[in-house]
C-alpha cells in the first residue's frame, strides 16, 4: 500500500510541472499598449487626419476629456499610446483605433483612407512579417469594436448590419491575426447597450432617425446576441490558439448596465441626454455639470464615464490574472487528493 501511495503520489506532484502559460504577474511587465477599435478608443488618430472634432470636444478625443484608453493606461503606469496615424514614434506603444471604424474593412465616415478594425490589425501585423519579426510578447493587445456595425448611421457606403456573425468574425479574425505574430495578453471588450444611447432614443438633435432604424429594443437585442456570440468565439479560440496566449475579456456591458440602472450611484444625474445639446451643461466653465451626465453626444459617453469604464477594465485585467492556470489548478487538487489519501493510510495503520 505504502508503494502504491508512492507511486500515486509522483503521479500526482508531476502534474505540477507549469505548461507554456502567461506570467502570473504580467501586468506588472506590460511594456506597453496597441490598440485597436473605433471612437471609443481613439486618442487622436481622427484628429491626426483631418484635425477633427472640434472643440467643445477635447482635442483628439471623441468626448469631453480624456477616455478610457487614457485612464487605462495611467492606470498601469503608462503613457497613453502614440496615435499610429500621428506619424510619431511609438511611446509606450501605439493606438490604431480610428473613429468611425466597424469590424471590417469599413469606416462610416465615408472618407476612402479611413480605415476599418481590418486595416487597423493589418497595419500592425503586415510590417512584422514582412520583416520576418514578432510583436512584443510583454505588450496588452486590446480590441473593443462593433458599436459601428450596428448602430444608425447616416453613411452612404455602409448599412448597418442586422445579425452578428460577420462582425464576430471579424473580430475572432483580428485576435488570429494578433496572435499569429506572436502577441500574448489579448484583451478583447464586449459592446454595451447600444439601445440606451440617447441616439437610439431619438435624443440626438444632430441625428434625426428614420423608420428603417432599429428601435431600442431592437438593438439591445442585437448587442446581446453581439455579445453572447462574442463569449462563445473567445471560448472557442482559447482552445485552438497557443496555450501561452493570455485571451481575457471585458465585460463592459455589465458595467454600463449597472451605470444605467443606479446611476446616482456613480454620481450621475442624467442618464438619457447629450451633455453637447444642454447649454447648462456643455458651456459649464466649472465643467461640474459634464460631470453628472453619462453621455456627452449621441452615442459617447463623457470623460467622466470613460473613466469609470477604465476603473472596471482594470478591475477585469487584476482578477483575471489572479485566476490560477490550469496546470496549478490539477496540480493543487492533485495535492488534495494526495493528502486524503496519505491521512488515510496512517489511520488504517
Amino acid at each position: 500500500m505504502q508503494k502504491k501511495l508512492v507511486s500515486v503520489g509522483i503521479a500526482l506532484v508531476s502534474l505540477l510541472v507549469p505548461l507554456p502559460v502567461r506570467a502570473a504577474n504580467f501586468l506588472n511587465e506590460i511594456t506597453g499598449i496597441y490598440a485597436f477599435g473605433d471612437s471609443l478608443t481613439d486618442t487622436g488618430n481622427l484628429f491626426s487626419a483631418i484635425g477633427q472634432p472640434p472643440p467643445p470636444y477635447f482635442p483628439g478625443r471623441i468626448s469631453n476629456g480624456y477616455n478610457w484608453l487614457d485612464y487605462l493606461s495611467q492606470g498601469l503606469g503608462l503613457s497613453s499610446p502614440t496615435p499610429f496615424f500621428s506619424g510619431l514614434p511609438a511611446n509606450d506603444g501605439f493606438n490604431f483605433a480610428f473613429t468611425g471604424a466597424t469590424t471590417g474593412f469599413a469606416n462610416v465616415l465615408d472618407v476612402p483612407f479611413f480605415p476599418g478594425l481590418q486595416q487597423q490589425i493589418g497595419a500592425f501585423v503586415a510590417p512584422l512579417q514582412a520583416g520576418n519579426q514578432l510583436a512584443d510578447p510583454n505588450a496588452l493587445y486590446i480590441l473593443w469594436a462593433g458599436g459601428n456595425d450596428y448602430l444608425p448611421t447616416d453613411s452612404l457606403t455602409f448599412t448597418p448590419i442586422k445579425q452578428a456573425e460577420p462582425a464576430i468574425a471579424n473580430i475572432t479574425d483580428a485576435i488570429s491575426a494578433l496572435a499569429s505574430v506572436g502577441a500574448k495578453n489579448i484583451l478583447t471588450v464586449n459592446l454595451p447597450d447600444l439601445g440606451s444611447t440617447p441616439r437610439v432614443l431619438g435624443r440626438d438633435l444632430t441625428f434625426p432617425l428614420s423608420p428603417d432604424d432599429p428601435t431600442p429594443g431592437e438593438l439591445t437585442a442585437l448587442v446581446n446576441a453581439h455579445n453572447t456570440q462574442l463569449s462563445s468565439a473567445l471560448t472557442g479560440l482559447r482552445k485552438s490558439l497557443a496555450p501561452d496566449i493570455n485571451l481575457m475579456t471585458y465585460d463592459v456591458n455589465s458595467l454600463f448596465d449597472s451605470v444605467l440602472s443606479n446611476p446616482s450611484s456613480f454620481g450621475f444625474t442624467n442618464k438619457t441626454d447629450s451633455c453637447l445639446f444642454v447649454a447648462a451643461c456643455v458651456f459649464d466653465p466649472t465643467g461640474q455639470t459634464q460631470q453628472q451626465y453619462v453621455f456627452w453626444d449621441g452615442i459617447h459617453p463623457t470623460t467622466k464615464a470613460h473613466e469609470i469604464i477604465a476603473q472596471g477594465a482594470l478591475t477585469a485585467l487584476r482578477e483575471q490574472e489572479s485566476i490560477p492556470e490550469p496546470s496549478a489548478t490539477v496540480g493543487l487538487v492533485a495535492l488534495g487528493f494526495l493528502a486524503i489519501a496519505t491521512a488515510r493510510f496512517r489511520t488504517q495503520n
